[in-house]
């Protein structure tokens, strides 16, 4: 019990970890503090991020459907990637290291696992920092 608190002091991300683990992502307000934590490490150690968008629009945008659509994503993530709410209708993942073109390359074969088309409206790649 000391253990998990003492964790949670030192890491305010636990909780969302915890979520994360059960299959749910986090909140809008815990993506935007995961997003600059990284944004810092990446000045501080001079490497890139990229982020993966994900319109739920074109997934339907139910909750069956993106609850479905998050689990075969958490799938091919790996355990230092992040997945949460970017905002009310899209999705963010967090993705420290790659270069652009592995980023692209992920996108498309979440868009394919899905059956959505890799359109530009659909999911969008993003670097930081951009060059």
């Amino acid at each position: 019990m000391f253990l998990r608190k003492f964790i949670k002091s030192i890491n305010p991300y636990a909780n969302s970890m915890q979520k994360k683990a059960l299959g749910d992502i986090c909140s809008e307000e815990d993506f935007r503090r995961i997003l600059e934590l990284e944004r810092e490490r990446v000045e501080r150690n001079r490497h890139i991020f990229s982020l993966l968008v994900l319109d739920t629009k074109v997934i339907n945008g139910n909750n069956d459907a993106i609850g479905n659509t998050t689990k075969k994503i958490i799938c091919r993530m790996r355990k230092i990637d992040q997945i949460g709410w970017y905002d009310s209708e899209r999705i963010g993942i967090l993705l420290p290291y790659p270069p652009f073109q592995g980023a692209c390359e992920l996108a498309e074969s979440i868009c394919n696992s899905l059956g959505v088309p890799m359109l530009e409206s659909a999911c969008k790649v993003y670097v930081y920092p951009t060059e």
